[in-house]
Formats: C-alpha cells, sequence, structure tokens
C-alpha cells in the first residue's frame, strides 16, 4: 500500500461524507487526518506501517483502525459502499472550481445534475443560478470554464465535427466555379476525434476559387510554397485545411489527403516497385498536405480505385487507411470485407422512460421498425443505478408485462427484454439470479468507483463476465471524450474471460464513448470474442447514430460475422436461449 493511496482514500472518505449529508464533524475528521497524513515523511509512513508510532503528528484515533484495515487488506468496503450511493458524475463535477461538495450535493439533490453536461446545460439556460447557494455569478464563472474548456480544447466529437462539415460543405459547395466538395483526412477515416476537417475540392480554375474562399471568414492562404491550399479557423468549430485542385487531379490528391502518412507511403511505394514512371514513395509525396508539391505532380492515376490496382493492392476503405498493417492484407487481397450498417438486425442496449430515458417501449419499437431493425433490446439500469430510476426485481417484472403487450402490436419486431445490470464492487451483479434468470439478457456495467486499481478493477470485470447470467460486457473502459478517462484493465484477461464465457463485449456508438476503443477491437476478436453494436440510447436520436458510430468500429478490422446483432432472431434467441441454460 503506497503512501499516496492512503491519503486518497481519506480525502475521498471526507468528500463522500460531504456528498450524503453526514454531520460536518466526520467530514472534518476525514479531512483533517488526510492533511496530518499527507504532512507524513516517508520515514513516517514507514514506522507507521510496521505498527510504530510516527515520529510527525498522529492520527486521529477514530479514523486510524480504518486506515489500517484499508492498508492491511487494499480493500476500502466503508468507501465503496458510500460511493455506490453516489452518482459518479459527481465526481468530475467537484473537479469545477467553485463547487464544494456541499454545491454538488444540492446540484444532485434538489438540481438533479449529475454529469458535467448536465452542468453545462443549466449554465446556458440560466436555471443553475436559481438552486440555493448558486447565483447568476457563480453561474457565470462556471459557464466560463466550459466556454474556455472548448477553446482550449484541440479535438472534437467526430459526430460534433461532421455536424460542422455538413454546414461548411454546404457553403463550399455554393462558391462559384466549384466542380466537387469531398472530405478527407480524419473525418473520411472516421476517427473518433477530429482535430481538423480537409476538403479536396475539384474547381475549373483552381486559383480562382482558392482566391474567392479566401474571402471567407476565419480564412488565410497559405505562404506561396503550399500554391493550392488555405486555412480557415471559424470561431468555435473543428479548424479546416482546404485543397483546391483541377478535376483531372482530384482523385489523386483525395488519396493523399485521406490516408494517413504510413498508410500512403505504403502504397506510393508499392506503386514503385511495379511502375518505373510512378512517384517515389519520399516523405515530399507521402505529405502533400504538409510539403509543396502539387497533386498534378505525383503522375497518379485519376481514379482511387485505379490507384491501388495499379499498385497490385485490393481497394482499402477510408477507415483502414491508418498504416496499421493494411498493406500487406491488400497486397495478397484478403482484406475483411467490413461490417455495414444494413449488416444490422437489430441493438440490444435501449433504455427508456422506464429508468432515464425518455421514449416509451412503444415509440421505441415503432422506432426500430422505421430504421428496419428485425429486433429491438429493451435493457433499462437496474437498481444499483439509483440516480436513473434504476429498476429492482419487481419493477422489472412490471417491465416485463408492458414488453409482452407492446410485441402483440408489434408482430414484425421482435422485443427482447433485458437489463444493465450494475457490476458490484467485488464482481457480483446487481441483481439475484432468479430475477436475472427471468430475462432474455443481460448486460452487466461498471459505473461506480471507476479510479480502482488496475488490477482490482481487471479481477472486478473478470468476475462479471464469468457470472452466469452476463450476456454482453457493456461500454468496457468506461471512458468519456474530453470528461473522464477509462479505468486500467488488464485487457487481455478481459478478452479471455469474456471468450471463455460467451460473453459479448460492446462496441458502444454513443459518440462520447466509441467503446471498446477500435484500437483494441481486433485483439479481441483474435481471441475469438464477438462484438456487440449497440447505442445505449437514452433518446430516439441515439439510435439513428449507430451507423455514424459503426464507422469508427469498422477501423477495428469488424466483420459482421464477428459482431452478435447481424444475426437472425432465430439465431439471437437460441444464444440468449443457451446463455439462460447456462446459468
Amino acid at each position: 500500500m503506497q503512501h499516496r493511496e492512503a491519503i486518497r482514500y481519506l480525502r475521498r472518505m471526507a468528500q463522500t461524507a460531504r456528498l450524503l449529508g453526514e454531520p460536518p464533524a466526520r467530514a472534518r475528521r476525514f479531512g483533517r487526518a488526510a492533511r496530518t497524513l499527507q504532512s507524513w515523511a516517508a520515514e513516517d509512513w514507514a514506522r507507521w506501517s510496521e505498527g510504530e508510532p510516527p515520529a510527525a503528528a498522529p492520527l486521529d484515533p477514530r479514523i486510524e483502525p480504518r486506515l489500517r484495515r484499508f492498508v492491511a487488506t487494499g480493500r476500502a468496503r466503508d468507501l465503496e459502499a458510500r460511493q455506490l450511493r453516489i452518482p459518479p458524475g459527481l465526481f468530475d463535477i467537484l473537479r469545477v472550481r467553485g463547487l464544494t461538495p456541499a454545491r454538488a450535493r444540492v446540484l444532485w439533490q434538489q438540481g438533479r445534475i449529475v454529469t458535467l453536461r448536465q452542468l453545462a446545460r443549466a449554465c446556458r439556460r440560466g436555471t443553475l443560478a436559481q438552486l440555493p447557494g448558486f447565483d447568476e455569478g457563480l453561474q457565470t464563472r462556471i459557464l466560463a470554464q466550459f466556454v474556455r474548456a472548448r477553446h482550449l480544447r484541440t479535438t472534437w466529437l467526430r459526430y460534433r465535427a461532421l455536424e460542422a462539415a455538413g454546414r461548411r460543405e454546404a457553403e463550399l459547395a455554393q462558391v462559384p466555379g466549384v466542380l466537387r466538395v469531398a472530405r478527407a483526412g480524419e473525418p473520411r477515416r472516421a476517427t473518433e476525434l477530429v482535430s481538423r476537417l480537409v476538403w479536396v475540392i475539384a474547381a475549373e480554375a483552381p486559383e480562382t476559387v482558392l482566391a474567392r474562399l479566401a474571402t471567407l471568414e476565419g480564412a488565410r492562404l497559405l505562404p506561396p510554397a503550399s500554391p493550392d491550399r488555405m486555412r480557415r479557423e471559424p470561431a468555435d468549430e473543428p479548424p479546416e485545411e482546404i485543397v483546391v485542385v483541377d478535376a483531372a487531379h482530384f482523385a489523386a490528391r483525395l488519396f493523399l489527403e485521406t490516408g494517413g502518412r504510413a498508410h500512403v507511403r505504403g502504397v506510393l511505394r508499392q506503386l514503385a516497385r511495379r511502375d518505373p514512371d510512378a512517384p517515389p514513395p519520399g516523405a515530399a509525396a507521402a505529405r502533400a498536405s504538409a510539403d509543396p508539391v502539387e497533386a498534378g505532380a505525383l503522375g497518379l492515376p485519376a481514379d482511387e480505385a485505379e490507384i491501388y490496382a495499379r499498385a497490385g493492392l485490393a481497394f482499402v476503405p477510408p477507415e483502414l487507411r491508418e498504416g496499421r498493417g493494411e498493406i500487406r492484407p491488400a497486397r495478397a487481397g484478403s482484406l475483411p470485407r467490413l461490417v455495414e450498417p444494413g449488416d444490422l438486425q437489430g441493438v440490444f442496449h435501449v433504455h427508456t422512460n422506464w429508468s432515464d430515458g425518455r421514449a416509451t417501449i412503444p415509440e421505441v419499437a415503432a422506432e426500430a421498425r422505421a430504421l428496419g431493425w428485425r429486433y429491438i433490446g429493451i435493457a433499462d439500469h437496474s437498481r444499483g443505478a439509483f440516480y436513473a430510476r434504476g429498476l429492482d426485481a419487481g419493477r422489472l417484472a412490471q417491465q416485463a408485462e408492458e414488453v409482452r403487450r407492446v410485441q402483440r402490436d408489434f408482430p414484425d419486431v421482435r422485443i427482447f427484454h433485458g437489463v444493465e445490470c450494475d457490476i458490484l464492487p467485488d464482481g457480483r451483479l446487481d441483481l439475484d439470479a432468479r430475477t436475472l434468470s427471468s430475462l432474455d439478457y443481460v448486460i452487466a456495467s461498471v459505473h461506480t468507483l471507476l479510479d480502482m486499481e488496475s488490477e482490482a478493477m481487471t479481477r472486478r470485470v473478470v468476475a462479471a463476465v464469468s457470472q452466469p447470467a452476463t450476456t454482453i460486457l457493456a461500454h468496457p473502459s468506461g471512458r468519456l471524450f474530453h470528461e473522464r478517462p477509462p479505468y486500467r484493465l488488464a485487457w487481455p484477461r478481459v478478452y479471455e474471460a469474456a471468450a471463455a464465457s460467451g460473453v459479448a463485449i460492446e462496441f458502444n456508438t454513443t459518440p462520447s464513448r466509441l467503446d471498446l476503443d477500435w484500437r483494441r477491437i481486433r485483439a479481441a476478436t483474435g481471441h475469438g470474442v464477438r462484438l456487440a453494436v449497440n447505442p445505449d440510447a437514452h433518446h430516439l436520436e441515439g439510435l439513428h447514430r449507430v451507423a455514424l458510430g459503426l464507422e469508427t468500429a469498422r477501423k477495428g478490422w469488424l466483420t459482421a460475422a464477428q459482431v452478435l446483432n447481424t444475426l437472425p432472431i432465430a439465431d439471437v434467441e437460441e444464444h440468449f436461449h443457451a446463455r439462460r441454460t447456462r446459468r
């Protein structure tokens, strides 16, 4: 047990005491104990750990026994029990300057604000100032922190970047002389975060069109060394780079501006081996976006597919152009056929107004029908997520009755009844085995104690995956872009446990999650793990973002055969039945 871990334990105990509204004296005792422990030298900590009194100030005798249990066992059961009663987003909120635990408790208890997004929304709407202990001055200062964070941010969530791209694409297309506009760079490669928008434009007179584009707000031409490109930096939106060429060189430049540097260099190297007149695979050709090389001077074919064909390669989908081993299978003709939105027959992770979702079960079923899906899975939160109105056994039974009633009205859409069940600190699930066995499937998720050490968190997740009731492990790293880092896991052990138990790991298409990280998908499927592509939808709009999120999942070389929800209804029913009987 490290000195700093003990200090963190005491500080978190003080925080939770305040958040739970316990007597102020208790919180002060833990806070003082943390400051005392922080004042100790390494020698004091070593003496205390050996059972000897430290030379520095002693600990409060009412606190010391708790700390000794924590140090001896490595488990803070008292802290775990407290944190299970607190929405995890409140600990993110405490990082906002000006928000004390007492104020965070007001947000939670009286404002029903338990995430940073809800806090930002309340500031923008002006409702934060109406809560006790808050005023317009504090609301303005908190909002300024969110605005400042946006300005300092160097990446944007992909769906936000694409919203901006849609607006700008329409604007660019209206410029006189523009023949064609295409997205390149990160947006075309479907990266989960976008640092800039990249456009390739075909024009009748490139120099004239470039001059016209330079009049747009936030635009600036680059030095003469880059005569065919400009940059634009609109306020509070992703910056963009715009390349303007004639129509004959459009495809070549789109290829150069789309792929990562390693990918482009690899293709050009292959091309040079087969064609002595091909452009050199050096840095100048591979980095046309940064070097003074016009696409026309590179001598590439005027069609992207032809570029790959001339290089002796199968066409590489833009999502795979990252330089992560795609050239060799493209040369061998063994690139996988990536999963397509049309391969999905339905999804399983959908919340309704039974917990913290906004739509009713009939509305969800109707939307699934409109999307052409054959089935939909309802998986509201379990009782542990009390802040999300999680369901206990009784309410789950009532919900099952409604599912059966709604099913009669939607004979063409199979409605599966499941639950998103919290994974407790020791890896047990939040509901009893009898309740879970009554459901079609069980999604297991971590929502609390996200800062556990890697070994403890790995044991927790592996234990949950190994539970007979578990069908799917949801948002497996718990990350939230721009809000929360992933928790620490020994991933190979998780893959092995999932493969051994036949549990699918979720790729969560929520734009702020996109988790399992696409860089880990190949490792997971390499262990024989099947993925479930799910929206984790809390409103109907979330169902429509599945296709967008799937583009990023494709970066992990994901095929339809590796996805649970590409199976037809009968096969899904058989899979769920096998899981239930295994219990």
